[in-house]
């Protein structure tokens, strides 16, 4: 488990990576002190303000302390031990944090710049009652923070074509001056490439650049060809949305769950399923050539976080569940049913299955922080274990930014679903799927006078993972946006994000 990345107990951290990821407030510089922010008087924000003392005291005994009388007493001695490497590492590897800003009580989030380095950390507390109500630590994280001074001030009024460029050049190399991107950006207005841009290097062992033809790995940006695979199957009636798992899927290890989760469910992130199956160990270990139904059994023995429809988790297994539907249904295996209705179709060319250590020049390593660096102090290294692989529901694959602007396309033409199944996919379910349609993300952005604008896509990638990227397009067709990163998230999707609400201003 990643230390920076999850540790969290009773609280979910991932909200799927690009709704949950901040930029960090504007800086005050390093001469700025910590003194200069001030902490609440709340129980929550001064056990954080002791936390900070305690890292910037350079004694370990004080975190070690610290954390003997804040935690959750039930989680507590689990994680001791890796609570305390957590922390020591920050105290070693900040040279001292400079608390630039101080949020929230039920979670408290801590901004800070590393004296060491310059850059920006966060480090996040969550709180619940424990003995006698005294609030107490049940979920923490500490991750690298994008700088605010690499985003700047966006235009909010209409712009001609050609201004509408130039703002995106001159705030993506902006991006890259501060070392926040590495990638490909690609804007479409209409079907006409507005901007195209490559930074920042492939495989920086062999100093190979990004193009715009470069693949990356695009993590949980799949989900979008699997609900797309599920759509055409109900298009064509050989399934139905609310058909049960039991019905469809009988090799599901545990009947009585299969009966209350619906297709519908497991596309909507509303099933109650996990993160992945319970049981890792019985995957299998050759992922060039595993097919999705042969994950099924690892199902065996998973529970339910809450009844089905009730409440939105953020889960793979149920993308892992719905690629083995695919293969059920259709009788293909999974991969090859993607290639042959979604990826030739829309004519993505560059977009397959692949492994990182598979020897093609035009793949993107990725390049990450990991357990022993939570906070961004040293260099990112190369993270080789990613695995793209057959039959992953959830994601996996590695395209371009060309591509991903095709499927948008091909979406959008009618070429891969009909129009009325589109709207229906696309649309916001409402409660408890707020934001979320059948595995697309579907935000509305705030457009001149208030006027909301939708939109769908995905994105994917997460911390320590060397992946992050995503491709988002309004619902009129006017604008397309897709980014590609080989940093970690949220480097390409704070750019997403940004150009978006930007061209929520543009017609």
């Amino acid at each position: 488990m990643s230390l920076r990345r999850v540790f969290c107990h009773c609280s979910c951290i991932l909200r799927l990576g690009i709704a949950g990821f901040l930029l960090g407030s504007p800086s005050g510089g390093l001469a700025q002190s910590a003194a200069a922010v001030t902490f609440g008087a709340s129980t929550e924000q001064q056990v954080a303000r002791a936390l900070v003392e305690a890292i910037n005291s350079g004694d370990t005994t004080r975190i070690r302390r610290w954390a003997d009388s804040t935690y959750l007493p039930s989680i507590y001695p689990r994680y001791r031990d890796d609570i305390f490497a957590l922390y020591r590492t920050v105290q070693r590897a900040s040279g001292g944090l400079i608390v630039e800003q101080v949020t929230g009580e039920a979670w408290v989030l801590v901004n800070a710049r590393l004296r060491s380095t310059g850059r920006l950390a966060r480090l996040g507390l969550g709180f619940e009652p424990g003995p006698n109500q005294r609030p107490v630590i049940s979920g923490w994280h500490a991750y690298p923070l994008a700088d605010a001074a690499a985003d700047g001030t966006w235009p909010t009024t209409a712009l001609p074509l050609s201004a509408v460029r130039d703002t995106i050049r001159d705030h993506l190399r902006r991006s890259v001056e501060h070392d926040e991107f590495s990638g490909v950006v690609r804007v479409m207005h209409g079907d006409s490439v507005l901007f195209e841009e490559a930074h920042g290097l492939a495989h920086r062992g062999f100093r190979i650049p990004n193009t715009a033809t470069t693949r990356f790995h695009i993590g949980s940006q799949g989900k979008m060809f699997t609900a797309v695979a599920i759509a055409q199957l109900v298009q064509a009636r050989r399934l139905r949305f609310l058909d049960t798992l039991g019905i469809v899927l009988p090799e599901y290890p545990d009947s009585a769950i299969a009966r209350r989760i619906t297709i519908q469910n497991l596309l909507t992130h509303t099933s109650g399923l996990g993160f992945g199956p319970s049981a890792p160990a019985t995957r299998p270990s050759d992922w060039r050539t595993q097919r999705a139904m042969t994950l099924v059994p690892a199902f065996a023995g998973q529970t339910l976080s809450f009844e089905p429809g009730t409440r939105w988790q953020y889960s793979n297994a149920g993308f892992t569940l719905l690629a083995a539907v695919v293969e059920k249904v259709s009788g293909m295996p999974f991969d090859e049913y993607v290639r042959t209705n979604i990826w030739e179709p829309a004519g993505m060319t560059h977009t397959d299955w692949g492994v990182v250590d598979d020897p093609a020049d035009d793949r993107a390593v990725g390049y990450g922080w990991f357990n022993d660096d939570p906070i961004g102090a040293q260099p990112r290294r190369p993270f080789w274990a990613s695995r793209g692989q057959r039959g992953g529901g959830a994601g996996g694959q590695f395209s371009t930014v060309q591509d991903l602007t095709r499927f948008a396309a091909a979406l959008r033409s009618g070429k891969l679903l009909s129009p009325a199944v589109w709207a229906h996919i696309s649309s916001t379910r409402g409660a408890p799927a707020d934001n979320y349609g059948y595995g697309f993300f579907t935000y509305a952005f705030n457009g001149p006078a208030g006027v909301r604008r939708p939109s769908a896509g995905h994105g994917g990638g997460g911390a320590s993972s060397g992946i992050d990227g995503g491709v988002f397009w309004f619902s009129d067709g006017s604008w397309t946006v897709a980014v590609l990163g080989n940093y970690d998230a949220p480097a390409a999707q704070n750019i997403i994000f940004r150009i978006m609400r930007f061209l929520a201003h543009q017609p």
